[in-house]
């Protein structure tokens, strides 16, 4: 049965890697293979790999078909403004004026649809009178605008895309609201009936008929729950983080807390997990076992039923009473994956022992991952589910290697320790392994270690199993019942918070507290990993462990060698930030792994800041920036600490929005930004920068004529002639040339400038090109209709075209007319917003050109 489980797995674990979306064809076949492989007894073992796979992709289809269905033939257009009823099924999270919620549709425009489709919706201005009493649990009919579900695709950059099939949601958007003051313009209501009779809006004494109707007011136990315990919570900075203990919501954590909850390793502390699960359940087993041995039952039950009691396994009754515990914690966690994860083997373990059913560890970790599947496939492209398998997996497996030496240990020390501090003993040996075990993993998700993980977890696991995870359950608990016992939880629990958060942040503030990590030293700090781990897993030979560490530092130093050679090649990377422009430009890519990394900051040495950035993409009032979304991770990935250039066109929000935010991530060693000095709003986005410690250099400015040698490249600056940045037309046009193969990067100008340039390089060189010729061009305007004349395609005569727009958004950008005419001149096109970050890596010999969705991570699932 193992066999069949594990092959299961890997079933499911193969459809993953499909480059397509699956097909209704590809799970017939899956079915009909594994009916074949039934019939003979001898391959029937092998039949759970063709069920898992057929699973997965049955899943993958529906998905699929759902999503289309829903749009375009519900919705035609992402634009149209539809009227849809449904019920909110998540606690709204609300952050600057918006409420972001998961909504069940099951009408729309008054049609009943023949199955739910669940979509994502935020609703901004969260002061009007119908957000401010949004809750889970609601019905109600509000009118939307919706686009299919779509995320950001770049490397290193969190998957929302995933995130999205993960949860099963169809389609993404917001709710308009409605507009209920008098139109002044109506001075007779016959007048107004008119006018709304020909915009197919209702008019009632001049004043708009609401669209957003609370239909049903009823609100679910959890949100009840939460809205008290909200209510009885005080101000207090570490209350986000006691709800969050409670119900798994942590929408309101700030940046501060998440700083420092990273910086120590201690993110999974906060979510309610497998871990929170377990302490519930071995404390309600506890609690029960005690009521139950001291219960007077004799004096308490009459006679008869005191015979049946006597009948009874009081075992079954706390198994049962645990269960339930366990069930309302889960419940208050919304039963989101990694607890439901943990809910499932809680299940299966206690069902064995209930049933008398032996159950190895090895099959109680196959059950329940097949159940995980069955019941949430999508959950395999879940991080914290590979998180949570491969902890319970390294837990097994450490029990398992150094159970007889715990057991020697008790033999030898019986009379020096008690049982209780052997417990603790090899609960600190336990912790200590899997802390280490664990960093490749963590690394490969976060792309940082933290070096001070091991002290921060050995204090904080233990201390909040016992005080504040406790102390927070007892809260929502007694919550219903008495808002003063419920009170003095919730005052106990924070008490408990501060004296860990006193601890952590300290830990927090030590330089050496995280160090980013690049894929590159991922890779040799996880074949160390392992090294280690098969020394004391497997117990290799000391002779043959040290001849693979020579090996690996021989291997290293030739890595590392090679990684300083001198070939000029370099890369462009448009990346994919939505309706906004962000390109990273990085030479001589052998060498940026070479950086080595102290206290946090680069070691600085001529030739290892490599890497350009061009316009930052935008920042959004909700807190949301593409730096920390797109930017940061990526330079992150690719081991940058240090930004040679960093280049504005102009002052755009789409174009500038994310300096603050980027002067204060890296640093940065020279900044090109126009600025104008009666332009307000560039003097606070300036102001911000600079007021930063990471800016080591004063501001330069982008002027035409001007020429700089970076690395092996040729830096010319086209435009603007004077020094501004207010406009589109005043934006930075630069060209970027290794000699042979050239980039324009355009920011936003018009075609009346694309005409000035035009005239200012008329002249031609011998081999007839103009100095605005280019190999690739980064099209003017995210290809705008007010961009990209045919004189200027022709003059550029660009072999590839890259439009960078944000996916369906209201402009139509790029416009189908200005890409018909790059299809004219037999020029490659290339858009960001279907096929996410677009990637050229130039050599003297070609030009390589890859997509994230494509080439980099075509993986159905993410797509």
């Amino acid at each position: 049965m193992d066999w069949w489980l594990i092959t299961f797995f890997l079933g499911a674990l193969l459809s993953l890697f499909l480059t397509t979306v699956p097909t209704i064809f590809c799970v017939v076949f899956s079915l009909v293979v594994a009916s074949i492989l039934f019939y003979w007894p001898k391959t029937r073992k092998y039949t759970g790999l063709f069920l898992g796979l057929a699973w997965l992709l049955y899943h993958g289809t529906i998905y699929q078909e759902r999503k289309l269905s829903f749009y375009p033939t519900k919705t035609n257009s992402a634009r149209a403004a539809l009227i849809v009823k449904g019920t909110v099924s998540t606690i709204p999270r609300l952050s600057h004026n918006t409420q972001r919620f998961n909504f069940d549709i099951s009408h729309i425009n008054n049609e009943r649809l023949a199955d739910n489709y669940k979509v994502r919706l935020a609703w901004k201005n969260a002061t009007d009178r119908h957000a401010t009493i949004l809750s889970q649990g609601q019905q109600w009919q509000l009118k939307v605008r919706l686009k299919p579900a779509h995320g950001l695709a770049n490397t290193g950059g969190f998957s929302y895309q995933s995130w999205l099939r993960k949860k099963q949601l169809v389609a993404t958007g917001y709710v308009l609201n409605d507009k209920i003051t008098a139109k002044t313009k109506c001075l007779h209501e016959t007048k107004c009936l008119q006018k709304t009779n020909h915009s197919k809006v209702l008019l009632t004494n001049n004043v708009a008929i609401e669209k957003n109707i609370l239909i049903d007011n009823n609100i679910s136990l959890r949100h009840r729950l939460y809205q008290k315990i909200s209510l009885l919570m005080p101000s207090h900075k570490l209350s986000p983080i006691a709800l969050a203990l409670m119900f798994g919501e942590r929408s309101q954590l700030s940046s501060a807390h998440w700083q420092v909850l990273k910086n120590t390793a201690t993110q999974h502390l906060i979510a309610i997990s497998g871990l929170h699960l377990g302490l519930v359940a071995g404390g309600g087993y506890l609690l029960f076992s005690g009521l139950i041995t001291l219960l007077p039952l004799g004096l308490m039950l009459p006679l008869k039923l005191k015979r049946k009691a006597l009948l009874l396994n009081y075992q079954f009754i706390v198994i049962f009473l645990t269960l339930i515990l366990v069930f309302f914690y889960s419940y208050l966690a919304g039963f989101s994956v990694p607890t439901s994860r943990a809910l499932i083997m809680l299940l299966l373990y206690w069902a064995a022992k209930v049933l008398a059913i032996r159950l190895s560890v090895t099959r109680l970790i196959l059950l329940t991952i097949f159940i995980i599947i069955l019941v949430t496939p999508f959950s395999l492209f879940s991080s914290s589910f590979w998180l949570s398998l491969y902890a319970v997996t390294t837990i097994f497996i450490l029990l398992w290697r150094f159970r007889e030496g715990f057991l020697k240990q008790r033999e030898k020390q019986t009379k020096q320790l008690t049982k209780g501090k052997q417990w603790f003993l090899s609960l600190f040996y336990l912790q200590v392994g899997l802390i280490f075990l664990m960093i490749p993993i963590t690394v490969q998700f976060n792309h940082q270690l933290s070096l001070l993980a091991l002290p921060a977890n050995l204090v904080a696991v233990p201390w909040m199993s016992v005080t504040s995870i406790p102390f927070s359950l007892l809260a929502v608990v007694f919550a219903p019942f008495s808002e003063l016992i419920s009170e003095f939880f919730i005052h106990a629990s924070l008490l408990s918070l501060s004296l860990l958060w006193q601890y952590l942040t300290w830990l927090s503030d030590f330089s050496l507290a995280a160090m980013n990590v690049s894929v590159t030293q991922w890779g040799y700090l996880l074949a160390f990993i392992c090294f280690i781990f098969c020394y004391l897993i497997v117990d290799i030979h000391k002779q043959l462990l040290r001849f693979f560490c020579c090996m690996f530092i021989l291997l290293g130093c030739i890595t590392f060698a090679k990684q300083g050679g001198k070939d000029e090649f370099w890369q462009v990377n448009v990346m994919d930030v939505g309706q906004g422009l962000s390109v990273i430009i990085e030479t001589n890519i052998g060498q940026k792994n070479a950086i080595f990394l102290q206290h946090g900051n680069s070691i600085e040495q001529e030739k290892q800041n490599q890497v350009m950035v061009y316009d930052t993409g935008a920042s959004f009032p909700s807190g949301f920036s593409m730096v920390e979304a797109v930017i940061e991770p990526f330079l992150i990935s690719q081991g940058y600490q240090t930004i040679d250039k960093l280049i504005i066109s102009h002052d755009d929000n789409d174009h500038a929005g994310g300096l603050p935010v980027l002067t204060d991530k890296f640093v940065i060693k020279a900044l090109y930004y126009n600025k104008e000095n009666n332009s307000v709003e560039q003097v606070k986005t300036l102001s911000k920068a600079f007021n930063t410690s990471k800016i080591s250099i004063h501001r330069n400015r982008c002027l035409a004529g001007e020429t700089q040698r970076w690395q092996h490249l040729t830096l010319e600056f086209l435009w603007p002639n004077i020094v501004k940045a207010r406009d589109n037309d005043d934006s930075c046009v630069i060209k970027i040339s290794d000699g042979k193969t050239s980039v324009l990067l355009t920011g936003d100008i018009s075609q009346k400038i694309e005409r000035a340039l035009i005239s200012a390089h008329a002249s031609k060189s011998s081999d007839n090109k103009t100095s605005l010729d280019a190999d690739i061009l980064i099209v003017p305007h995210h290809g705008s209709k007010t961009s990209s004349s045919i004189a200027f395609i022709k003059d550029v005569s660009p072999q590839y075209a890259v439009f960078s727009a944000g996916f369906l958004n209201r402009w139509n950008m790029p416009v189908a007319d200005v890409v018909k005419r790059y299809h004219q001149q037999n020029i490659t096109t290339f858009n960001t917003a279907e096929l996410g970050m677009i990637q050229f890596v130039i050599t003297p010999e070609k030009v390589t050109v890859k997509t994230q969705r494509q080439d980099l991570w075509p993986f159905w699932f993410a797509n």
